[in-house]
């Protein structure tokens, strides 16, 4: 496989309170290696353009990093854990304060789990500098 592209989108809540807010992004990635007796993880080049529209604020962000994970195959389903450090270029739009632009770090770290039947349930958790998130989402 050469390069991928996607869609991602939803609602989530700003900051444990109860405003909710929306977004929506592209993402692109690539490989770089596969996993062999020398290296024991998959590394994809990971990068992206989103859009986050809360009631204070609209953000725009370009995330670009890579992405290690191992594909773990078991009856009935495969499991694929992995960590993706990546740096991220923020700029928002009538937010409060000074900072319009912000170069920021970020690091997701999850598991996919892929049901034979074609859909998968994928768990994760954002780390990093104004980046905290926890996520579950379903793919079909």
């Amino acid at each position: 496989r050469g390069s991928l592209f996607g869609f991602r989108g939803g609602i989530a809540e700003q900051e444990f309170t109860e405003d909710l807010a929306g977004f929506a992004g592209i993402d692109f990635a690539g490989r770089l290696t596969r996993a062999s007796m020398d290296f024991p993880l998959d590394v994809d080049w990971v990068a992206g353009i989103g859009l986050g529209i809360g009631d204070d604020a609209t953000l725009f962000s370009v995330p670009f990093g890579v992405s290690l994970g191992r594909r773990l195959d078991a009856e009935g389903a495969t499991f694929t854990p992995y960590g993706t450090p990546r740096l991220v270029v923020d700029a928002c739009l009538d937010c409060p304060g000074d900072d319009d632009v912000d170069l920021d770090f970020g690091l997701d770290i999850g598991v996919d789990i892929a049901l034979r039947q074609g859909w998968a349930i994928r768990f994760g958790v954002v780390l990093g500098n104004d980046r905290e998130a926890l996520a579950i989402g379903f793919l079909f």
